[in-house]
């Protein structure tokens, strides 16, 4: 397995940290694993693509995605997801990931995409809209 999950109820959060090979089928994979159970949907989300060392995931493959993990958003809450990406491909790939989310009515959890933990952290900690 590419990944781990640790959820924090009492920090409302849900932590995942990836490594080596990620592809499509990994990311649904998550997806449905983590945000498929309803009681998770209004968690925010820390994301670490630190120790990802490929990516193998075609631009319609991350507009599916973005789509499909949209449409698991708690309707009636709003949610945070933060990125930690330090590599080029990896940010790149989450930034458009974030763009595309962005734009699809109905988004209800907002993505950045961060270098670092603490950057990450701060922002999740930060002041909400």
């Amino acid at each position: 397995m590419a990944f781990t999950v640790e959820i924090q109820l009492a920090r409302r959060r849900v932590t995942s940290v990836w490594q080596g090979a990620v592809d499509r089928a990994l990311l649904f994979d998550y997806v449905d694993r983590v945000w498929g159970d309803p009681r998770m949907r209004e968690l925010d989300e820390v994301v670490d693509f630190s120790a990802v060392t490929d990516i193998d995931l075609p631009g319609a493959a991350i507009a599916e995605l973005a789509e499909y993990s949209r449409v698991l958003d708690n309707p009636d809450g709003y949610a945070r997801s933060a990125v930690i990406a330090s590599a080029q491909l990896a940010f790149g790939l989450s930034r458009m990931f974030a763009s595309l989310r962005a734009c699809s009515p109905g988004d209800r959890r907002e993505f950045r995409v961060f270098e670092d933990a603490a950057s990450a952290e701060q922002w999740l900690a930060g002041p909400r809209g």
